[in-house]
């Protein structure tokens, strides 16, 4: 595994751990407070739950988004000789080209590994559906905030 790779996942990992460490602070409060409190409050600490959601898939959605752009766009070495008229050197996988410089791609092409590009495409995907169903559904949660917050009685004026 590359260094750089591996640093990536690593410092994705901190990042999700911390988000994770201070989500679960932010429910044991609101759950705390929810005992005293009226029902909206639960809908809120469900929208700080998709907010956290969303944020985290958003961090994932980038570096897996370039990652399956740069994988579509890998070609073999003898692609990029025939085209480009390029020196690679033989034992390189897979090419990725940045103007007339080769840069190598060790995951190969598309047609080295569909399995692999199948499941990083495929989990693009569902990130992007979850993204597009949790901001509806949070939508749908701030209605439902707002609608009962209307709905209750307000103070009367002092006279």
């Amino acid at each position: 595994m590359d260094a750089e790779l591996l640093f990536l996942i690593v410092c994705g990992a901190v990042i999700v751990a911390i988000a994770l460490t201070h989500w679960v602070r932010v429910l044991v409060a609101e759950a705390r407070a929810s005992r005293k409190a009226v029902g909206w409050m639960r809908n809120r600490t469900r929208l700080r739950c998709l907010s956290v959601l969303q944020i985290m898939l958003a961090m994932l959605l980038f570096p897996i988004a370039f990652f399956v752009g740069n994988w579509s766009a890998a070609q073999t070495p003898s692609e990029v000789r025939e085209k480009l008229g390029i020196t690679v050197p033989e034992r390189w996988r897979a090419v990725l080209t940045s103007g007339r410089t080769p840069i190598e791609w060790p995951y190969g092409t598309i047609r080295d590994n569909p399995a692999g590009f199948a499941f990083w495409a495929g989990l693009l995907v569902i990130i992007l559906v979850v993204l597009l169903l949790s901001a509806i559904y949070a939508g749908r949660l701030r209605a439902l905030d707002s609608g009962e917050r209307s709905a209750e009685p307000s103070d009367p004026p002092d006279t």
